[in-house]
């Protein structure tokens, strides 16, 4: 950058932090360090046609149209890492393969995610937020890189694959976190940005164990962190008519700004031990001569969500349409119109799994 170019882009900086009347506020507890790297997230958390080195070079994250109860609705399309079910391109051993459903529902140490005020909790008012914005405040997207009558969630990982020379990445991230409630008492919104700060403050309560340790709830949620750069928009939208900014969440990893589709609370299955319930995604087993896919557009869920089973976890199955179809439109929109199911059929032990393979578990995140 040339000089002149410098020092225009520094007054233009001063005259718009002259002009902003909550720079002091803003300016108190941690700064904002920049938005996280998304340079060794795997490739599903990047978006669509992203370049490794270029953040936010994809084309950003798109909801499936699916149907469920007879009703349309929407959800954000996510697979299990390749260690935990079948992926095209992965080649996998027996025990594996049978080993998927314990892999995909089982509860095991997830990262630790500290929510403020979060529903269910004492606060005066369960499920708002209760930090202190300043006076007058009124978000002005223009001017302020986050809402600051809000306070972002605190986050403790982020998605990280291997990238080996000549070979398909590999992860064993999911989008699942453990929920520690935080409970506001008169801090700054925003003010917080890492769990550092967090754990040392003394306007907000963090339960702890008897070692000191933040103590978890006992809840989980599916958030897919994605990279920041990348739009996230509804069905029919695309980067034209939308500016892609408005469903994400945002929160802090150790004050860099963090992105998350939330999928909301994962429901732990009361009659098994030390696992998730999955609701059923639906998916015929030929549409003419097209064989059925999932996120095509017609899957049947189970339930919304706000229903009582509603799970952000979907566990795929495979219907034959009767009669036979030869369109998307004649196909059901309801659980309750689909006969026998059966689960998709693994590929053998050993082999590279296909393209076209149907994964037995997906993460199908429905946004609030």
């Amino acid at each position: 950058m040339t000089s002149w170019r410098c020092w225009v882009c520094c007054a233009f900086v001063l005259l718009a932090a002259g002009c902003d009347p909550y720079s002091d506020y803003k300016l108190k507890g941690e700064f904002n360090a920049g938005s996280v790297d998304p340079f060794n997230f795997p490739t599903p958390y990047r978006g669509a046609g992203a370049s490794r080195s270029v953040a936010g070079s994809g084309n950003g994250f798109t909801a499936v149209r699916a149907f469920s109860q007879g009703l349309a609705i929407e959800y954000y399309l996510f697979p299990y890492s390749p260690s935990q079910v079948v992926a095209p391109g992965y080649v996998y051993s027996a025990s594996a393969i049978s080993n998927q459903t314990a892999n995909a529902l089982g509860i095991r140490s997830f990262p630790l995610a500290y929510v403020f005020d979060p529903p269910g909790t004492s606060n005066p008012l369960p499920g708002q937020q209760q930090c202190h914005a300043p006076s007058g405040y009124v978000y002005d997207p223009r001017r302020d890189a986050v809402r600051y009558d809000e306070q972002g969630s605190i986050l403790t990982a982020l998605p990280e694959a291997t990238f080996g020379a000549g070979s398909l990445p590999t992860w064993t991230y999911v989008p699942t976190v453990a929920e520690v409630p935080v409970a506001s008492n008169g801090e700054p919104c925003q003010d917080i940005k890492s769990e550092r700060t967090l754990l040392t403050r003394n306007d907000v309560n963090v339960p702890k164990a008897g070692a000191g340790n933040p103590s978890p709830d006992g809840r989980y949620l599916a958030w897919a962190l994605i990279d920041p750069g990348s739009g996230v928009y509804h069905v029919g939208e695309t980067a034209t008519t939308s500016t892609g900014v408005d469903i994400q969440r945002w929160g802090w990893y150790q004050q860099y700004l963090a992105a998350y589709i939330e999928g909301g609370y994962i429901p732990i299955d009361t009659a098994a031990s030390n696992r998730f319930k999955a609701q059923r995604l639906y998916i015929p087993n030929r549409i003419g001569n097209s064989p059925g896919r999932v996120g095509a557009g017609y899957d049947v869920l189970d339930a919304p969500r706000g229903d009582t089973n509603y799970s952000p976890i979907c566990e795929v199955r495979i219907y034959t349409p009767m009669p036979p179809v030869t369109s998307a439109d004649q196909l059901p929109k309801s659980a309750s119109d689909i006969g026998t199911t059966t689960p998709p059929t693994p590929p053998p032990a050993g082999a590279i799994v296909p393209s076209d393979v149907i994964p037995p578990f997906v993460f199908c995140l429905q946004p609030k």
